[in-house]
């Protein structure tokens, strides 16, 4: 009895108990103010617009009043009558062994169009769990970049995870090319 309670609870816990409704308000660039109560960071959207267009989309930020939404396709006939879904509290995907060295877009469908995907009835949330960083490998082994200034200034480990950050313009992805080039991983 136990088992089915959690199974039920799991299915249920992050489904909308009735459909919310709410409409654009303004846009600035790929992101809509939008009027749409209950929504959270993370929720999936449908944009419907009056010429029929539909889109999903996420809902990327919050203030006071309003939420911030980007739909996932561009949109042509969106303005201030389009009708705005809120679909789930989260964003998440179905999975399959199949997906595995695809390429998918952002609902994790294939972009090869011939391709027949058998998905599992399971979903996970896009963001996941972070995994403990006490539960990782231990880093043994030293990765020769094949950058002389980082090389001779730092040990980087294989498996471990490096910040790159500086202004723009810097020239970051000059670097991580060079990384991606030289490294003898």
């Amino acid at each position: 009895m136990e088992a089915i309670l959690q199974r039920v609870k799991k299915v249920t816990e992050n489904r909308m108990p009735y459909q919310q409704v709410g409409k654009v308000i303004s846009g600035q660039g790929l992101v809509y103010q939008t009027h749409l109560p209950n929504a959270s960071i993370g929720s999936t959207v449908l944009f419907s617009c009056e010429n029929g267009e539909e889109s999903e989309g996420e809902v990327v930020s919050l203030n006071d009043k309003f939420c911030f939404c980007i739909p996932y396709k561009d949109l042509a006939g969106i303005n201030r009558h389009t009708k705005i879904f809120l679909k789930s509290l989260q964003t998440e995907l179905q999975l399959s062994d199949e997906l595995l060295g695809k390429v998918v877009d952002y609902a994790g469908k294939p972009l090869d169009e011939n391709l027949k995907i058998h998905y599992s009835s399971e979903k996970r949330n896009i963001y996941g769990a972070p995994l403990s960083p006490l539960a990782r490998v231990p880093i043994h082994e030293p990765l020769q970049l094949g950058v002389k200034s980082i090389d001779g200034f730092i040990t980087v480990g294989k498996g471990q995870r490096i910040a790159i950050m500086a202004g723009s313009g810097v020239g970051k992805s000059v670097l991580m090319g060079m990384i991606s080039r030289n490294t003898n991983a």
